[in-house]
């Protein structure tokens, strides 16, 4: 990503929000301007503790949360934040002058993706926003942002057009507040799929992405990443043979691997994550976790025959991730390994918000 980014002479700001650990921040950030994304205030006071400055808190930021945007700001952080709406401005922006802060403004735009953000051609609330800004004192325009949810599909021409409507909708709005005397310094865009299917980032400032780091089920199936290239696998214990049901059981349930099987779209059969061999993970077994209760995972096969004996209880099994976000969020570390199962070196993380 870092490459992709130096070749199209745009800088690239890692979203930590699916890692959210100093470790692979430190990797992400090699070789680029040292910015990062975060999701929560709790991952932004994480990474301000250990030495990140530039952070853009990449959900629009509600009136309760500026008080902490602005506790990090006077600590020394450089902090980026979001609004979407008219409402938002005036609400975020008293808040800001009761905090005795000014709020560097990003305005998010729904290019696509349907899930929040002011309509990209809606000029009439998007001079609404630039005006409310330019009366607030505590308030500083920045520039634009927008992330194409409508990339996540397996056609990559339609991934492509996605990107095209992300990076379009940027440039139209930025070159709208640039006639009114406002320009644009910063015009964001990102998400895996997108900019991993892209034709062109001219005229984009930021690429702002995340998932890449990792990779999962669903990254393989929309053509971004290698099945060898998934760099997170939890790995869970047999627990029971149920023969009546034909499942194995394991002890991870939906707290260890998420209730998102948004990957099941996109591989049919993925279910909640897919195994993997123990010792050598580019092996894919036929096997994935179809069913989940709150700590219990079951096991089946799309052709309804389990190998039983391979997989005695007490023994272990690893499993790809069908969305490695929603899976790691709940742990507080990772275990580092060396192509196999002997750990090397544990890595820390945040959770929470």
């Amino acid at each position: 990503m870092t490459s992709l980014a130096r070749t199209h002479g745009v800088s690239l700001r890692p979203h930590l929000k699916t890692a959210k650990s100093a470790d692979v921040a430190a990797i992400a950030v090699s070789g680029n301007t040292g910015g990062i994304a975060v999701s929560t205030i709790a991952e932004a006071d994480y990474f301000f503790s250990r030495g990140y400055r530039d952070m853009l808190y990449g959900v629009a930021l509600s009136p309760q949360k500026v008080a902490a945007i602005a506790a990090l700001q006077r600590r020394g952080a450089s902090m980026l934040v979001l609004v979407d709406s008219r409402a938002g401005v005036d609400l975020v922006g008293k808040a800001a002058g009761s905090s005795d802060t000014t709020l560097s403004i990003l305005v998010e735009l729904d290019s696509g993706g349907g899930r929040s953000g002011v309509g990209a051609d809606d000029a009439r609330e998007i001079n609404a926003i630039a005006d409310a800004i330019q009366n607030c004192a505590a308030l500083k325009f920045v520039g634009f942002l927008s992330h194409a949810g409508h990339a996540y599909t397996k056609n990559a021409e339609d991934a492509s057009a996605a990107a095209d409507d992300e990076t379009s909708a940027v440039q139209r709005a930025g070159a709208l507040l640039a006639k009114r005397g406002m320009p644009a310094a910063l015009l964001s865009v990102g998400s895996t799929p997108s900019v991993s299917h892209a034709r062109s980032f001219e005229g984009i400032t930021e690429l702002r992405v995340g998932t890449y780091m990792f990779g999962d089920v669903q990254q393989f199936a929309l053509g971004t990443c290698a099945f060898d290239d998934i760099a997170v696998s939890v790995i869970a214990t047999v627990i029971g043979h149920n023969y009546r049901s034909n499942r194995l059981i394991i002890d991870a349930g939906a707290l260890a691997l998420s209730l998102d099987h948004s990957a099941e779209k996109w591989v049919p059969g993925a279910g909640y994550g897919v195994l993997v061999d123990l010792n050598d993970p580019s092996v894919r077994l036929g096997l994935s976790v179809i069913e989940m209760s709150q700590e219990h995972g079951r096991v089946g096969a799309p052709n309804g025959s389990l190998p039983y004996d391979r997989f005695p209880i007490g023994s272990l099994v690893r499993i790809f991730p069908g969305h490695v976000c929603h899976t790691v969020a709940p742990y507080d570390r990772y275990y580092v390994t060396s192509g196999d199962t002997a750990i090397i070196d544990t890595w820390d993380k945040v959770s929470g918000w």
